[in-house]
């Protein structure tokens, strides 16, 4: 099955002195550490707004004992995977299209940054999602394992701006302000 997606536009490469093929050779630079951090935030934001809601009509976490949560600081791990499973969902069902076609969630595209793969196009949504995302989510979600989360985000100050989620996915955040989006631009993946 083939599908429309956003492919780069041409102009001259940015040449990075690196070994990593990823970076090497790239028509966009690398988003900005602040570009990617406000896309995050925008994105945390827009989710909790869609989150929250659904939590309460579907009555999530109505059965908890949540002074003894704010007491101990620690969530059921079935309530937490709960409470995730509902975040992804939401996270695809307001980020789908634009990831699909575009690379983008909603903050990404506000801020003009673009997940691409090695060969800057968009990635398989697939990948994005289930390589990019769930996996990251989940294990921040699992007691004594969110330390990897926290290694993820500082992982933002290597040189190729590459965090620990980009690295397992084989992708990277790209700055595409500047590019307009031309119909030449779709291309059949």
């Amino acid at each position: 099955m083939s599908e429309d997606r956003l492919e780069a536009e041409s102009s001259p490469p940015e040449t990075v002195s690196s070994d990593d093929p990823i970076t090497q050779t790239k028509r966009y630079p690398n988003a900005t550490r602040l570009s990617r951090l406000l896309a995050q935030i925008l994105d945390g934001l827009i989710l909790m707004f869609a989150t929250v809601p659904l939590m309460l009509l579907l009555n999530v976490g109505a059965g908890l004992d949540w002074e003894l949560v704010m007491e101990t600081g620690v969530l059921p791990i079935d309530q937490a995977l709960l409470f995730t499973s509902v975040g992804i969902f939401v996270y695809v069902l307001v980020n789908g299209y634009h990831l699909w076609y575009f690379g983008q969630t909603l903050g990404k595209k506000m801020m003009q940054i673009a997940i691409v793969d090695q060969n800057d196009k968009v990635p398989a949504f697939a990948k994005i999602v289930g390589l990019r995302y769930v996996p990251f989510q989940l294990v921040g979600a699992l007691p004594g394992l969110a330390l990897i989360s926290v290694i993820d985000i500082f992982m933002i100050f290597r040189s190729d701006r590459r965090c620990l989620h980009d690295l397992a996915a084989g992708t990277r955040v790209i700055d595409v302000s500047g590019n307009e989006t031309k119909d030449e631009d779709i291309t059949t993946i």
